[in-house]
């Protein structure tokens, strides 16, 4: 898509990537079961410190920012992951969902982090086959699991 920018994000983008933020935990919420809380909703919030590990896609018809995908700043170094940087989160705004902008956004990091010698770590939900499946599309292999036993009441 040619109407399609990929950039840093800018102090200005906030609102907006903390409005896309919302709309996926939402989502996500859904998908699992879980009901979050404004207070919830509000700490997912980024700020101006976590820009440096922001890149947005924005629609350069309107100006709009309709996506983004967040990554620590700075890579870890483990003996699991080897020298990695941590992918917190992608997403596009339901309207522009299915026209390549994930994709997009997913192969400028990719390719920052192929450049760097880098290893990236993901996660997700095991409910959330559409991500398991684009993340597959990119070269993720699944490596770990993690479980989760709800206490009974």
């Amino acid at each position: 898509m040619g109407d399609i920018e990929i950039r840093w994000a800018k102090t200005q983008d906030i609102p907006r990537i903390n409005s896309l933020t919302k709309e996926m935990h939402l989502y996500l919420g859904r998908m699992v079961g879980i009901r979050l809380s404004k207070k919830d909703l509000d700490d997912e919030e980024v700020n101006l410190s976590e820009l440096k590990g922001i890149l947005v896609a924005e629609n350069l018809k309107s100006g709009e920012v309709i996506g983004y995908i967040s990554f620590s700043p700075k890579p870890c170094y483990d003996e699991w992951y080897g020298k990695h940087i941590y992918l917190y989160e992608l997403t596009v705004t339901r309207s522009f969902r299915g026209k390549g902008i994930g994709e997009q956004l997913m192969g400028r990091f990719v390719s920052l982090c192929d450049k760097r010698g880098l290893n990236i770590k993901a996660d997700t939900f095991i409910k959330n086959k559409r991500t398991v499946a684009f993340n597959k599309k990119f070269g993720f292999k699944p490596f770990m699991v993690y479980f989760k036993r709800s206490c009974e009441r």
